[in-house]
């Protein structure tokens, strides 16, 4: 087991941007397209200075505050932007890389977008040298690839065991772009013991399966839904 990162490489401040249905997970790469004017700001900001910012999910009730600043998550991700492309019209089309999982704390500037304290989370990750950790993620893509099958997607899945990556890297790629709601993207971001994260998304994905397997009859698909507890 490791504990992810040093709190030394990490800012103690970011810009926020919060979103209604993205969750940023470390070791993920976020495509991301940016259109507001005070997002803008933020981006043009961040590449002048050391390019991070967090990525953070805003709670439920936005929708009637979204133009001020509505409430966001405390946990998010801090991502570092490359591939940056600014338009003719001044938007921004950008990669995120994601960072740390962080605590966002109190705020040390809120015009035109917000910036916090951020402390980064310590979470526990299998190294992915054991059968155990290898049998982890067997079973985690394995499911996902046949959920993706049986709801009439593709079956290639988006990471494979034959590419080598990291125990972290595959869990969260799988959190990252599967086509969970957002809130238990968030209930996943949330949880630090990498291993725990893995089982739980598992336990869900094939309990979803098991959902479409028997509604295929009728006809009714959907994506995974509700709490993962």
């Amino acid at each position: 087991m490791a504990v992810a990162g040093s709190p030394e490489l990490i800012p103690q401040t970011a810009p926020v941007f919060p979103l209604p249905t993205v969750v940023l997970f470390p070791n993920t790469i976020l495509p991301l397209h940016i259109f507001e004017p005070r997002y803008r700001a933020m981006i043009a900001d961040a590449e002048r200075g050391g390019g991070c910012i967090a990525m953070s999910l805003l709670k439920a009730g936005w929708e009637q505050h979204y133009e001020g600043n509505p409430d966001y998550c405390e946990v998010g991700c801090l991502g570092r932007i490359t591939s940056l492309r600014r338009t003719d019209d001044g938007r921004y089309n950008l990669r995120l890389v994601g960072l740390r999982k962080v605590a966002l704390g109190h705020l040390v500037g809120s015009s035109p977008y917000r910036t916090a304290r951020i402390t980064p989370i310590p979470e526990t990750i299998p190294d992915g040298s054991t059968v155990a950790d290898r049998d982890d993620l067997v079973r985690l893509l394995g499911a996902c690839t046949v959920l993706v099958q049986e709801m009439g997607g593709k079956s290639t899945p988006m990471v494979t065991l034959g590419e080598h990556l990291p125990y972290e890297t595959v869990v969260n790629s799988v959190c990252a772009h599967v086509g969970l709601p957002p809130e238990v993207k968030q209930s996943l971001l949330e949880i630090d013991e990498v291993r725990e994260r893995c089982l739980k998304l598992t336990t869900f994905l094939e309990a979803h399966l098991q959902k479409v397997v028997l509604s295929r009859a009728t006809g009714a698909k959907g994506r995974p839904s509700g709490p993962i507890h």
